[in-house]
């Protein structure tokens, strides 16, 4: 119980009284009604926090359910996109030009003269069987026309010899020779690769090319020239 003056004539009386006993002056209800209406704004804070905690909980709820299945959609295309990734590996194939690159070049030389193994036969047949005796006009034509097979790389360079710093270059249908000593231990096969350009190679490693325009020859391993 608490004491509190009287509005009207200022005797302290009791907060519960309804009427001060020295003047009989009724006491408005004021402090009640203001508890009640402080109580009924309480009770409307406290059901709008509990409707707003509800609302926080149900967001909550809807975001927890967002979150999972984002995360099933990420683990299905992460293990959809794993099991293509392993697919398109095992299905890749090495390039050629890989694989080229990959063998040592004196083996690349080596196989190339195995393989035109056949055409050194050809032409060498070829070189017994042919007369050595051209006709001065079907020369000339052919020297304005080119290389028009492999035959007419060996003619070109056959019984010519080619000089560069004291060594002098001589090839024959048999073996090549450098200041007449033979530098091949096979005969050498000889390619047209253009009208003006022809290739020879022999054991071992040995890879030359013939340019016809100014008649020399350039060694393919070290890149000098010989006129």
């Amino acid at each position: 119980m608490a004491l509190i003056k009287c509005k009207n004539c200022g005797h302290v009386i009791s907060d519960k009284a309804l009427c001060c006993p020295n003047c009989g002056y009724k006491q408005e209800d004021t402090p009640n009604s203001e508890k009640e209406i402080d109580i009924s704004t309480v009770e409307d804070k406290e059901e709008q926090f509990e409707i707003s905690e509800d609302n926080e909980q149900q967001v909550n709820r809807v975001l927890v359910i967002v979150v999972i299945i984002l995360s099933i959609i990420a683990i299905a295309l992460g293990s959809y996109l794993i099991g293509a990734g392993k697919s398109l590996s095992a299905n890749l194939v090495p390039s050629d030009s890989t694989a080229i690159d990959s063998i040592p070049v004196d083996t690349v030389k080596s196989d190339t003269a195995a393989t035109v193994s056949t055409t050194e036969t050809i032409c060498t047949t070829d070189s017994a069987t042919s007369s050595n005796d051209y006709n001065s006009n079907e020369q000339i034509e052919e020297e304005e026309i080119g290389f028009k097979s492999n035959m007419d790389v060996m003619d070109f360079v056959v019984g010519n010899s080619y000089s560069h710093n004291g060594i002098t270059l001589r090839i024959t249908d048999e073996a090549v020779y450098a200041n007449d000593n033979k530098i091949s231990t096979s005969k050498p096969v000889f390619r047209k690769v253009s009208p003006n350009k022809g290739m020879i190679t022999a054991r071992p490693s040995i890879s030359i090319t013939v340019i016809r325009d100014d008649n020399r020859l350039v060694d393919n391993n070290n890149g000098d020239t010989y006129y």
